[in-house]
């Protein structure tokens, strides 16, 4: 609920903690916080590993993919690099490549990634 000061300025409503812990839904009320992250601070590596954490929980491939992209760019020689290759890698073999187009890009990045999907040779 919006409240207005006497000068007709916006005053936000007090911040209760409590109420911020108990969600019903934490990862998409963690999405409201990460997508102005990513948008904000797109050169941070810990962005990227917090977008790839939220969106493997979620089951999203291409944005698993394309947050372990970024992450690869801004840092990459980043110890959990090979972490998160070999989560996306097993996500992709217990899960499959989804069907049409959404799979064809998946599978062309996957390969960028890990060519022959050989996480030991990466």
């Amino acid at each position: 609920e919006k409240k207005q000061a006497t000068d007709g300025e916006f005053v936000p409503p007090p911040i209760v903690g409590e109420t911020l812990v108990k969600t019903e839904t934490p990862l998409d009320d963690a999405l409201k916080f990460l997508d102005p992250l990513r948008t904000l601070s797109p050169n941070s590596t810990n962005t990227h590993r917090l977008a790839f954490e939220v969106f493997y929980r979620k089951g999203k491939l291409l944005l698993m993919i394309q947050s372990l992209k970024r992450a690869m760019k801004t840092c990459p020689t980043s110890p959990e690099i090979p972490l998160y290759l070999t989560q996306l890698l097993q996500f992709v073999r217990e899960r499959g490549v989804p069907a049409g187009i959404v799979g064809e890009i998946a599978t062309s990045e996957m390969e960028l990634l890990l060519p022959g999907g050989d996480i030991e040779a990466w």
